[in-house]
C-alpha cells in the first residue's frame, strides 16, 4: 500500500530539519503523547475548534505514525495548490452518520464515523505520516459557509492528489477470492486461446452451479455501499497514470486492472451469466469503475451525470447534484456555485436551466420524471431519485441521433433568472392525442423466455408481433393493416433505431457499427459455449442478419426454416433476443398513441387525450405538453416523444411553420 503512496508517507523525524518549508517540528513527543491518551479521562476531552478557512486554501491532514492500538493521532493544515505537499485523497462511505469514535487533533478531539475510522486505522502507516485529504475532517461539517467553500475545490483536489484511496469498508473475508478472480480476467490479453476457454469454463461453472461460495462472495462484495454512493463518482476520476485505489480492509486492487477484467467478461459471459455472477447491483460497480476512465478536464453533459445520479444514494437531496460537478462543470461556466442554504427546488432547477443555456440544447429535458411532484421542483427540472419512483428515467435507444428542429437556437433564457420557476421557449405546435394503447405489463419477457426455448425463434417472434399488431390496431380504432400502417407501428415501438442499415441517417452511423460489433460478439460466444460450428465470417454475419430483419414484417411460417443448419438457428435466436431487448428498452414506461391528424407516436406513460405534441427549438425529440388550468401559454412538461416521420427534420423544415412562446412551469 504505501508503495503506491510513497510520496504522501514522510519520516516524521525529518520535520523541522528542511525537507519541506510547510512543515513544521510537531510540539510534542510522540511516544510520550502515545502513552498519555491511554491515560486521559472523559472530563479531559475538548471538541476540536477549526480555524476560519483561508481565501484560495484548502485542509490537509496528516495521520501520524502508530500500531492498530494506537489512538489516531492528526494534524491538520491549510495550504494552497500551488505550495501543497504531495497527498492522497480518501473516498469512503459515511455510513451510520452517528459519531462514535474520537480522533486527537493536539490535545482537541474531533469525532469520527465508524467506518473512517476503520478506514484510518487501516491506511495508518506505523512508522511514517502520510499526508492525505478527507472531506469529513478537512471540511467543518457544522459550518455551511466553509462547506460552500470547499466543495468547488473537490473538482481539483481528487484529479491532483497522487492517489485516491478507494475505501470499500472492512473485510468480510471475500474481497481476497473477489479481487483475485478480476486479476486473473484482467490478464486475459496474455492467456493463449486454450488458457482463455479454461478461465471462461471455469466461471461459467462457477455461476452455474446450484451452491457456490465464489459467487456469493462477488454478489456481496457488489452490494458494497460504496458502489451506490453518490460522491464517488466524481472522486475517482483521476489521472489515467494514477488510478484509484480499492482498498477493503487489507485487500488492494488497483481500479484500472477492475476495469481491465471487466471488459472480457462482458465480452465472454452472457448477460444472464453476468446477472448471476455479480447480482442486480453489479451494474454499480461496473459505472463506478468505467468512471475511473473521465480524464480530468474532460467533461461530460450535464443529462449525462444526472442519470448516473438516478442510482445513487446521498445524505442530502442537493448533493443528488452537487456531488456530480466535477463530471460535468468546466471552469468558467455558468453553472451556479454550490450552496447548501438554497431551497432544493431552487437548486434543481436553477442546474438545469444553466445546462440548457451551457450547452445550447434540451437533451436534459428527455431525462426528467415530470409526473413526480416533490420538494415543489418544477415538471421541466430534473428531480432527485426517488426511494420508489412512480416511473424511472426514459429514454429512447438512440435519443442524441435525432434532430426534429435541426440546428436552431435557444433564445429566451439569458433573460431569465437561475431561481425563475417558468422556462420561456419557443415552440412549434404539431398534434394533439386522441387515444393510447399500453402493452401488458411483462408481454414482452414472456416472449423473451418462449424465444429462447423455441426451434425457430424468428419466426415466433414475428407471429407473435402479428399478433401485438393486430390488438395495437384495434386498441386504437385504426383502419384495416396495410403496409403504411404495419411499418408505422413498428416504426415507433422500436423508434426506428434497432439495426440500422450503413445508410441510414448519418448521424448514426458510429452507433451501427457498435450496434453490429455487439451482435457479432454475442454470435461468437454462444457459438463457443453451444459448441456450434461457425459457418460465417463478419460480413457474411451480418448479411444473414439484415436478411433476418427485413423479413420483420412478414407473414411468418414455422417451415420455412425446417432445414437451417445450427448457425441459422443460432442466429435467429441472438438476433430475436436482441430485437425483444430493444422493445423493452424503446417500451418501457411508453405508450403508442394516435395523433389528432392520423399519425403514430409513441409517448409516455402519463400522458393523456388532449396533451399537445410540440416542437422545441433546439430539442432533439418532439415533446408531450398540457396545458395547465386557465391559462393559454402555460403548460408543465409531461416528457418527450416519437412521433412517426418527423425525428430528422421533416416537420420543422416545411414553411408555414407557426412559432409561438410556451412557459413551461
Amino acid at each position: 500500500m504505501e508503495g503506491y503512496l510513497s510520496l504522501c508517507y514522510y519520516d516524521i523525524s525529518d520535520c523541522g530539519q528542511g525537507k519541506s518549508s510547510e512543515r513544521t517540528a510537531f510540539p510534542w513527543n510522540l511516544r510520550a503523547l502515545t502513552r498519555s491518551f491511554r491515560r486521559l479521562l472523559p472530563p479531559t476531552w475538548r471538541p476540536y475548534q477549526y480555524e476560519p478557512l483561508l481565501e484560495g486554501h484548502f485542509r490537509l491532514i496528516t495521520i501520524l505514525p502508530g500500531t492498530h492500538k494506537d489512538p489516531i493521532q492528526l494534524r491538520i493544515e491549510q495550504f494552497e495548490f500551488a505550495t501543497a505537499p504531495p497527498y492522497c485523497a480518501l473516498s469512503y462511505v459515511w455510513g451510520d452518520p452517528k459519531p462514535r469514535h474520537l480522533v486527537w487533533i493536539g490535545h482537541e478531539t474531533l469525532a469520527t464515523t465508524e467506518n473512517l475510522h476503520a478506514a484510518l486505522i487501516e491506511i495508518r502507516s506505523t512508522s511514517a505520516a502520510l499526508t492525505i485529504w478527507i472531506d469529513a475532517i478537512g471540511i467543518n461539517q457544522s459550518d455551511d459557509d466553509d462547506k460552500n467553500m470547499q466543495l468547488p475545490l473537490m473538482t481539483t483536489l481528487f484529479p491532483r492528489a497522487e492517489r485516491v484511496i478507494a475505501w470499500l469498508g472492512k473485510d468480510d473475508g471475500s474481497s481476497a477470492v473477489v479481487f483475485d478472480m478480476f486479476v486473473q480476467w484482467a490478464h486475459w490479453d496474455q492467456y493463449d486461446a486454450d488458457a482463455q476457454r479454461k478461465l471462461t469454463s471455469e466461471t461459467q461453472s462457477i455461476i452455474m452451479a446450484e451452491s457456490s461460495t465464489i459467487r456469493e462472495m462477488m454478489r456481496t462484495f457488489c452490494k458494497r455501499e460504496f458502489f451506490e454512493r453518490a460522491w464517488t463518482l466524481q472522486e475517482v476520476c483521476t489521472p489515467a497514470d494514477r488510478p484509484p485505489i480499492f482498498r477493503c480492509g487489507g485487500q488492494v486492487i488497483r481500479a484500472d486492472t477492475v476495469q481491465a477484467a471487466l471488459g472480457p467478461m462482458f465480452k465472454m459471459l452472457t448477460s444472464v451469466q453476468l446477472l448471476k455472477l455479480f447480482g442486480p447491483k453489479g451494474i454499480d460497480i461496473t459505472n463506478t469503475v468505467r468512471a475511473t476512465f473521465q480524464d480530468p478536464g474532460q467533461y461530460k453533459p450535464f443529462y449525462h451525470a444526472v442519470t448516473h445520479m438516478e442510482r445513487r444514494k446521498a445524505s442530502k437531496v442537493v448533493d443528488h447534484i452537487y456531488a456530480a460537478r466535477g463530471m460535468f462543470c468546466a471552469p468558467g461556466t455558468s453553472y451556479p456555485a454550490p450552496n447548501y442554504n438554497s431551497p432544493v427546488h431552487e437548486v434543481f432547477a436553477s442546474y438545469t436551466r444553466a445546462s440548457i443555456r451551457q450547452e445550447r440544447s434540451l437533451t436534459i429535458l428527455t431525462h426528467v420524471r415530470p409526473d413526480e411532484d416533490h420538494w415543489d421542483i418544477p415538471s421541466w427540472a430534473v428531480k432527485p431519485p426517488q426511494e420508489i419512483p412512480k416511473w424511472g428515467l426514459v429514454e429512447t435507444f438512440l435519443n442524441s441521433a435525432f434532430c426534429a428542429t435541426g440546428d436552431s437556437l435557444v433564445v429566451g433564457l439569458e433573460s431569465s433568472r437561475d431561481c425563475d420557476r417558468c422556462l420561456p421557449l419557443r415552440v412549434i405546435p404539431v398534434d394533439s392525442i386522441v387515444q393510447y394503447w399500453s402493452p401488458e405489463p411483462g408481454m414482452l419477457q414472456t416472449l423473451l423466455r418462449v424465444v429462447d426455448d423455441h426451434d425457430h425463434p424468428w419466426a415466433l417472434m414475428r407471429r407473435a408481433l402479428q399478433s401485438i399488431r393486430a390488438d395495437i390496431t384495434r386498441g386504437l380504432d385504426l383502419p384495416d393493416i396495410c403496409d403504411t400502417t404495419v411499418s408505422a407501428i413498428r416504426e415507433c415501438m422500436t423508434c426506428n433505431e434497432f439495426f440500422l442499415s450503413a445508410s441510414h441517417h448519418h448521424r448514426l452511423e458510429d452507433v451501427y457499427h457498435m450496434f453490429t460489433e455487439q451482435l457479432f460478439a454475442a454470435y461468437l460466444r454462444e457459438a463457443n459455449l453451444r459448441h456450434v460450428d461457425t459457418q460465417w465470417d463478419h460480413t457474411e454475419l451480418l448479411d444473414q442478419a439484415h436478411a433476418l430483419l427485413n423479413s420483420v414484417d412478414e407473414t411468418p411460417s414455422l417451415d420455412t426454416l425446417s432445414h437451417a443448419s445450427p448457425a441459422a438457428r443460432l442466429l435467429e435466436k441472438i438476433v430475436a433476443r436482441f430485437f425483444i431487448e430493444h422493445l423493452k428498452v424503446s417500451l418501457f414506461g411508453r405508450q403508442l398513441a394516435l395523433m389528432r391528424s392520423g399519425n403514430l407516436a409513441l409517448v409516455p406513460v402519463i400522458a393523456q387525450i388532449g396533451d399537445e405534441i410540440c416542437l422545441m427549438l433546439v430539442g432533439s425529440t418532439p415533446f408531450v405538453l398540457r396545458r395547465t388550468d386557465g391559462a393559454g401559454d402555460t403548460h408543465t412538461l409531461v416528457g418527450d416523444a416519437y412521433v412517426n416521420g418527423i425525428m430528422y427534420g421533416e416537420l420543422y423544415n416545411k414553411p408555414g411553420n407557426v412559432v409561438v412562446e410556451y412557459r413551461l412551469v
